[in-house]
């Protein structure tokens, strides 16, 4: 489990005990390209590649109050305004996310319900829409 998932503070999340390295490659099957990755707060916490390994281990080691999101880097700094780096908002982070990662569940974020995608044989895509997570990140992720 992560220690102290209630801070604010994105160096409190323990991207080191998810397996992760910012600005990390995955030379092959990554599904995720050049993504930032954020927590329910909209703090950055780092950037890289993510492969189904990394998805899964992910939900298996975030803590019940842990929320890890990826958003394709090109989607945040263009289309929200922000420069590389800087904290977007809560509705940027909504409209622009593709992975809402919580304990035991990693969903792909989707514009209109679909079915749950099989990954590798074995890895669960759930889909979320763009409302619900907005209405999660704005009302509270709890």
């Amino acid at each position: 489990m992560l220690q102290n998932s209630s801070s604010q503070n994105p160096a409190d999340f323990g991207l080191e005990k998810l397996g992760l390295r910012s600005g990390q490659f995955r030379a092959l099957r990554h599904i995720a390209c050049d993504y930032e990755w954020f927590d329910k707060y909209a703090n950055r916490l780092g950037f890289g590649e993510l492969d189904t390994s990394d998805l899964r281990r992910i939900a298996g080691e975030l803590g019940p109050d842990d929320v890890f999101i990826a958003v394709e880097r090109p989607d945040l700094c263009l289309r929200t305004g922000t420069a590389m780096g800087q904290k977007p908002s809560l509705e940027s982070l909504a409209a622009h996310s593709s992975y809402v990662i919580s304990q035991g569940r990693v969903c792909r974020i989707v514009e209109k319900p679909e079915g749950v995608t099989v990954l590798d044989g074995c890895m669960m895509l759930w889909p979320m829409t763009r409302e619900v997570l907005r209405r999660r990140l704005l009302g509270g992720w709890n």
